[in-house]
């Protein structure tokens, strides 16, 4: 039998929060590649005040308490803000998994983020499109 069945309104609440100003966001590049992301570019000294700032903000008003669980990507900019937020709000520990991680932007990987806006006319044309975001060409070719 299945449980949820009868249930016609869940009673979770669910907030995401960006990660702060990253060392990437400084270098004005797109870090997409997990090999980059879950290895480099953490957050600068101002990411890290913005995120205790933000959370200390959403904690204050009662939005955020320790009952809070915190999934976070494995990329260096995410876990270290959540890694803030778990101190601040004296949660438990963080949950790290792959599924969080930003999508990957292939051959604009490392390059100007200004290249995000070729992204997004992309999507704007075909939401659907595997241009630049998918990591099918590299197992395709055997690397």
């Amino acid at each position: 039998m299945n449980k949820l069945q009868s249930i016609t309104k869940l009673h979770n609440r669910y907030f995401v929060l960006r990660h702060g100003r990253s060392k990437a966001n400084d270098e004005e590049l797109i870090v997409s590649h997990p090999d980059e992301g879950t290895s480099g570019y953490g957050l600068t000294e101002a990411g890290k005040e913005q995120v205790r700032i933000s959370v200390t903000h959403a904690k204050g008003k009662g939005i955020l308490d320790a009952a809070t669980i915190i999934y976070s990507s494995d990329f260096v900019r995410a876990r270290e803000t959540a890694e803030i937020a778990k101190e601040v709000l004296g949660s438990e520990e963080v949950i790290l998994t792959s599924k969080l991680r930003e999508r990957y932007f292939g051959s604009w990987d490392k390059k100007h983020n200004a290249h995000y806006q070729d992204v997004w006319n992309d999507d704007e044309k075909n939401p659907h499109h595997k241009i630049q975001t998918s990591f099918s060409h590299l197992f395709n070719r055997g690397q």
